[in-house]
């Protein structure tokens, strides 16, 4: 009697693999709605300058930066999915106040706590998908899986961009609105998601601690994951900086209206999805580690010629940057899951999330103090010179440690 309920309870209740991965391709598409994506720097530019709203985007990397680490660790002890609720959560707060605060001291404050919203969800979402496929034993589907995240939310973000052009032309302040309301949707749809038991642990302060440190000490634990570590920090912080600023800049920059820039960033969007994604994938298969050097080499491919560019042939160039931003997660994300143990991953996660950040921050920094000296496009050229100087040279080295690896 009790195998056959046993059994009866097995076919009622699906694997937390098959229960969580499409829940969370739902979250996925819905939080890529950004209706804000094409508007956020053109209704910061009504009360706002250039150079501030720099600073601005630093510090919500500089706060996301600050909180990755802890949140993470509080994700692998306390649960993942409490995690990104607190977070979604967060983030429906900040949304509200960037409408309604519109000095630049107050709005240091709402960047804060966008940048809190972020870490709570970063690490732990990414470790929430690893860790349900793992319980099942499924944990080398992953790659396909997190390129497949990765599509649904290109095809959010292709809906968020366009829609939100299309938002901001009735009213700058109507994509944030919606935004909110649909970050709380969010937040609801992963009450639904199960947590994974791998490694749970009760949460005290030496826990804590300790997660922290031995979740950090799992990226510099080979010469493989330090150097691959590296060039994941290098690749995410730069290709980021231009995917939340400087896409949005050069497009104002070069004369294109907020439904323009909608349009525009949209299509590249769709171009993602139908190309980048599954070519990657099928690129992996044909190169094996000879990906890992594939972005340094785009970075410089469409970086380097920008500040010769003009307003039409521009576009093509600033499409390429916007796909490197993606690709570092269809390409990278997969061989640091498979170098750390499932009990610190979330923590190491963060901590990639940390470094990312500390790029960021220091490029708007750079960013904010050149802006009357350079246009966004000729900053292009500037990180194009660095990603030929430092970042090829980082990509061969961490191929050739992978091939060492595989090949001893």
């Amino acid at each position: 009697m009790g195998t056959m309920f046993a059994i009866i309870s097995v076919v009622i209740k699906p694997s937390i693999s098959k229960h969580n991965i499409p829940l969370l391709y739902v979250i996925n598409v819905l939080d890529g709605l950004k209706f804000t994506m094409p508007v956020w720097i053109l209704f910061l530019q009504q009360s706002l300058t250039n150079g501030q709203i720099s600073i601005l985007a630093s510090i919500l990397f500089f706060s996301s930066l600050v909180f990755e680490l802890p949140t993470g660790a509080f994700a692998d002890l306390l649960g993942k999915k409490s995690t990104i609720i607190t977070g979604f959560l967060v983030s429906v707060v900040a949304t509200i106040l960037f409408t309604i605060l519109t000095s630049f001291q107050s709005l240091i404050i709402v960047f804060i706590l966008m940048g809190l919203g972020e870490a709570l969800v970063s690490g732990a979402f990414e470790a929430l998908v690893y860790d349900s496929l793992k319980q099942d034993g499924r944990e080398k589907e992953f790659r396909g899986i997190n390129a497949k995240l990765m599509y649904v939310m290109q095809i959010g973000f292709v809906g968020g961009t366009v829609l939100g052009g299309v938002f901001g032309n009735i009213d700058l302040r109507l994509p944030f609105m919606i935004y909110a309301g649909l970050q709380l949707v969010v937040a609801i749809v992963t009450m639904f998601v199960r947590e994974p038991d791998i490694d749970s642990e009760k949460f005290t302060l030496k826990n804590y601690l300790n997660q922290t440190v031995l979740g950090f000490k799992q990226l510099t634990k080979s010469e493989f994951i330090k150097w691959l570590s590296i060039l994941y920090m290098l690749v995410g912080g730069i290709s980021w900086v231009f995917q939340r600023l400087i896409v949005y800049t050069s497009l104002i920059d070069l004369g294109y209206s907020g439904m323009d820039i909608g349009f525009i960033t949209g299509f590249f969007r769709l171009l993602n999805i139908l190309i980048l994604v599954k070519l990657l994938r099928m690129l992996h298969k044909k190169v094996g580690y000879g990906d890992l050097l594939l972005l340094p080499l785009l970075m410089v491919f469409f970086y380097m010629p920008g500040m010769w560019l003009t307003k039409f042939v521009a576009l093509p160039f600033i499409g390429g940057g916007m796909l490197i931003a993606t690709a570092r997660f269809v390409l990278l994300s997969p061989y640091v899951n498979e170098e750390v143990e499932s009990k610190y991953r979330a923590t190491a996660i963060s901590a990639l999330s940390m470094l990312v950040s500390l790029v960021y921050i220091v490029s708007t920094f750079l960013i904010g103090t050149v802006f009357e000296n350079l246009s966004p496009m000729a900053i292009f050229t500037v990180f194009g010179i660095f990603a030929l100087v430092v970042m090829v040279p980082v990509g061969l080295k961490v191929k050739r440690l992978a091939e060492l690896k595989n090949n001893p």
